[in-house]
């Protein structure tokens, strides 16, 4: 990744930071402070690739984040526990115990595997779907980030089983670009749900939308 891709990545996550202090500040806490390039380094050296710059810049940006009722030690039904849009961000050292399981049990158990060595987790949902960054050195597909299987290890879509794994970004900083429009045109927001429980609610149809105008190559949307 060029270091032009990694400075936009910069700029687009203090905007990001800066809509969330803006829309609801009391998930900012939960966002880990950021790591040093010789940390992440150090941390991924054992990895048979190098992190992409950009995403290096995310986690010089946040490590991660905790679980929000972790931090404030609040009740359960008040607290928003996403990164956005149902999507927990990793700390590097979460997303590398989740490569290395992959890697030990991926292709090998799972016939229909799309998994590679070189796809790193950063998200999930806590149902085991999560967003993977492409890390092949010298493809045209690096920085690319997929929707994921991660319960299966990417399973493509068969009869038996309707899961697939997609493309949902061309890199990083078109996930910011769309995340930020998702809050500005209000896809995503902070509110009560019905059961009285305030966190991260989106609109689907709005999302779906707003990620097909802005990644029109992308098969997610």
């Amino acid at each position: 990744m060029k270091n032009g891709s990694a400075s936009e990545v910069e700029r687009l996550l203090q905007e990001f930071e800066a809509m969330l202090r803006l829309k609801n500040p009391g998930v900012v806490p939960c966002l880990h402070p950021g790591l040093s390039d010789e940390t992440i380094q150090r941390k991924t050296a054992a990895l048979p690739f190098e992190l992409p710059n950009e995403l290096k810049a995310l986690y010089q940006w946040h490590n991660g984040s905790s679980d929000l009722r972790e931090v404030l030690e609040i009740d359960e039904e008040m607290a928003p526990d996403f990164f956005y849009a149902g999507q927990l961000f990793h700390s590097i050292e979460l997303s590398l115990r989740y490569y290395k399981s992959k890697s030990h049990y991926g292709q090998q158990n799972y016939e229909h595997s799309l998994w590679t060595p070189f796809l790193f987790p950063i998200t999930d949902d806590g149902a085991g779907w999560q967003l993977v960054v492409d890390c092949e050195p010298d493809s045209a597909d690096t920085g690319k980030i997929y929707f994921f299987n991660g319960i299966e290890w990417g399973k493509v879509q068969t009869d038996e089983y309707p899961f697939e794994s997609a493309l949902m970004y061309r890199n990083l900083a078109a996930m910011l670009k769309t995340v930020l429009a998702c809050f500005e045109e209000n896809a995503y927001f902070f509110a009560y749900d019905e059961n009285g429980e305030f966190g991260m609610q989106w609109d689907d149809e709005k999302e779906t939308q707003i990620g097909r105008r802005m990644n029109p190559d992308c098969a997610y949307w």
